[in-house]
Order: structure tokens, then sequence, then C-alpha cells
């Protein structure tokens, strides 16, 4: 592509692990094109099999399909997250000179079948402070794992669930809890959370690395004295014993790699001081989408 084009056309097709981008277009720029290309739109939700369209009609060229985009979602209706199209490097208005990919932790994406329109990851095991918490055979071998921004909160089937709560409940026998408040099965007083009293809860990939999922993404505080673990009991009949939801995505960098079938996740940024919400776009070269929550 030429550099003294001024426009592209420009089509990304995100595949069913991100259901639907319930948020507005606000800005695209574009590192191909002349610099500082700026465009607004909006969302296309799409249709049928649970596929979702990203479109923008900016001139001449093909239709071409993104390899890679990054995903970063806000935890407030206040803030705006952000999705990428491209490969980045994407930095921080904090950390100006670290390339977020650096962050990454890697694990395969796979596809159900060879006509399957979308990508699962697999989860070996889920553990609690550091040690087993569900029970190996409660995550089925070489069952899928699929991401959702339909889904609100992690919902997992029935036995997995179960194991989970009973886990969670023995790691935190020293906070009392109270009844619990919809949806959620396991609630405790939230006054009651000193600091680092809540356990770690970590999902070990079928790449072995660690994707932890912070207190800012397990527990929600539902208000009324009440703070609940934020899984979901999907009940028995599931056709995906494990859906990760908006709420354990919030403020974690995911970067979708379909040309080589992986997914990089980093992790809660609140870790590192910052959050979706502070990227440095001067410095992006990729399509830069900003998303409110709502």
């Amino acid at each position: 592509m030429s550099h003294h084009s001024t426009v592209l056309l420009f089509h990304v097709s995100l595949p069913l692990l991100l259901d639907r981008l319930d948020s507005t277009l606000v800005s695209m720029r574009s590192r191909m094109g002349t610099s500082g290309l700026l465009a607004s739109g909006g969302f296309d939700k799409g249709n049928g099999h649970s596929r979702s369209m990203l479109t923008r009609d900016l001139g001449p060229y093909p239709f071409t399909t993104a390899a890679k985009f990054a995903l970063c979602l806000p935890s407030s209706s206040s803030a705006r997250g952000v999705t990428f199209v491209g490969e980045g490097p994407f930095y921080f208005k904090t950390n100006p000179n670290v390339d977020l990919r650096s962050y990454l932790s890697y694990t395969p994406m796979i596809r159900k079948s060879p006509k399957s329109l979308g990508y699962y990851i697999k989860i070996n095991r889920i553990l609690i402070k550091g040690m087993l918490g569900t029970p190996v055979n409660s995550v089925p071998k070489g069952g899928s794992v699929k991401m959702s921004t339909i889904v609100t909160y992690t919902t997992l089937r029935s036995d997995i669930y179960k194991a989970l709560v009973e886990s969670f409940s023995n790691a935190t026998a020293g906070i009392p809890q109270v009844p619990a408040v919809e949806p959620f099965g396991l609630c405790f007083e939230d006054g009651a959370f000193g600091s680092g009293s809540v356990p770690r809860i970590d999902l070990e990939m079928e790449s072995e690395n660690i994707w932890s999922v912070s207190v800012e993404n397990s527990i929600k505080w539902v208000g009324n004295g009440a703070a609940c673990l934020a899984f979901v009991d999907g009940g028995s009949k599931v056709t995906d014993p494990i859906v990760i939801g908006t709420f354990q995505m919030e403020n974690n960098f995911l970067y979708f790699d379909l040309e080589n079938q992986q997914l990089g996740f980093s992790s809660s940024l609140l870790s590192r001081g910052t959050n979706c919400s502070n990227f440095n776009f001067n410095l992006v070269e990729s399509y830069t989408y900003q998303l409110s929550s709502e």
C-alpha cells in the first residue's frame, strides 16, 4: 500500500469469542496512508452465527480481515477502553518507553471444528492462592473455554462452579459470609475484606502460563454491605463449560493473534499502576477504537 494514499477500505471480522462489542466507535487512526488519519463511525454488531463485524469504508482497497487485534475493556462507564486492530506496538501514557506486548503471556487458541467461526482457549485447572482449587477432573480435558463480550460474569458449568465456590469458601474461612445476592452464589461482608485478604484466583492455561484474576476482577461489590464472588452457575447442560465474561476481562489487555492462533493476556493492568483508559494514542501504530463500557 502506497504511503501517499489518503483513504483505505477497512473491514474486520471478529470471531465467535467476541460475540459483540457494545460500544461506539470514537476514533480510528492508521499507520497506513497519511500520518494522523482520523475517522469516525460505529460498530456493526453483525448477525447470524454470533459473529461481529467492524466495518469502515474509507476508499477503494479490497476488504481485508484483521489477523491481529487487541481488546482492553474499562471498568467504569465514565472511562473508555480501547480496541486496536493491528499488531502494535502499544504504549501507556505512564510508561511510553515500554511496549505493552512485553507484559503478555500466551496460550493457544483453537477452533472447535474446521467449520467453526469462533476461536477458543483451554484451561488446565483453576487454582486458589497458588494451590489446587477445582479438581483437575472438574475442568474437562480438551473442553473449550469461550470468551464473550455479551456475558457479564464468567459462567461455569455447575460441577466446576460448585468446586470453585467450595475452594474459595475454604480459602476465605475467616471472612464472614452474608446471604447470596443474585446472580451470585457466594457473598461476604464487604467491610470484612482487609488488604490482601481476598485470595487470588489463577487460571492455568493450556500453555501452563497463568492468567491471574485479581480481586477487582473476582469480587463484585453489590451494595447493602455485600461483596460477592463474581462467577455464575450456568447449569449442568451448557454448550461451553466455561465462558469468560467481561467483568473478568476489565483492565486486562488481551491480544488476539489469529495468524499464529494464540491469545496474549496481561492479567490485571491495575497491578502495574495503570488501566485500560491510559493508552498513549500518539504512539500507537494500529487502528484504534476507543470504547465506553456501556
